[in-house]
């Protein structure tokens, strides 16, 4: 079993560098990739506000060199760009991270890109989201992204009540009921009924 009196851990780390050699004024190499959604959208499933929901995407060269790809941080302060219906204000973090933010794609291959949704509300999200390739913007690939958070709802007959027929003592009496899911999410539910009515 590992514990805290012989587990120690390491004292040193691996960290990714990223950097290009292109310069200012140089053009770089035409980029030749492509993301693998229809369209270049990416339509997040309906998510439970307060949960997070995943995309993930392939980025593919099919290039003869390297390509370098970055997503601009757009996050809250980072002054990224990005427009959203959700009505919020420009320096509001957004709800949509990935990973990895940047990275590099070999030549003739592929690699993997994981988007993340964070429904903090009910509102319709939708961003651009900008992929900057070769460390220059003129190459880049904007991603068309929609995202929603949901609540549960139920209705319950056609006005969420019913009655009983007229029962006499001591007999049973049955009735189907329609519970309908008013929501785009998965509803778990519960009858709760009381011992005394």
């Amino acid at each position: 079993l590992v514990t805290e009196e012989n587990f120690t851990p390491p004292w040193t780390s691996t960290i990714w560098a990223h950097g290009h050699t292109f310069g200012a004024v140089t053009p770089a190499f035409m980029p030749k990739c492509a993301f693998s959604s229809r369209g270049s959208r990416i339509m997040f499933p309906p998510t439970v506000r307060g949960d997070c929901s995943y995309q993930t995407l392939t980025l593919t060269n099919d290039g003869d060199t390297a390509v370098s790809f970055e997503f601009p941080s757009k996050r809250e302060g980072s002054g990224g760009g990005g427009s959203s219906s959700s009505s919020s204000s420009s320096s509001s973090a957004s709800p949509f991270t990935c990973f990895p933010s940047k990275g590099v794609v070999a030549p003739k291959s592929f690699g993997l890109v994981t988007f993340r949704f964070d429904a903090a509300n009910t509102k319709p999200h939708h961003e651009s989201l900008v992929c900057a390739l070769n460390g220059s913007t003129e190459n880049s690939i904007v991603l068309d992204v929609h995202a929603q958070g949901h609540v549960p709802r139920v209705r319950v007959g056609s006005d969420n009540s019913f009655v009983f027929k007229p029962t006499c003592v001591g007999a049973v009496t049955n009735r189907d009921v329609d519970v309908t899911n008013l929501s785009r999410i998965n509803v778990l539910y519960e009858w709760a009924i009381p011992e005394r009515l």
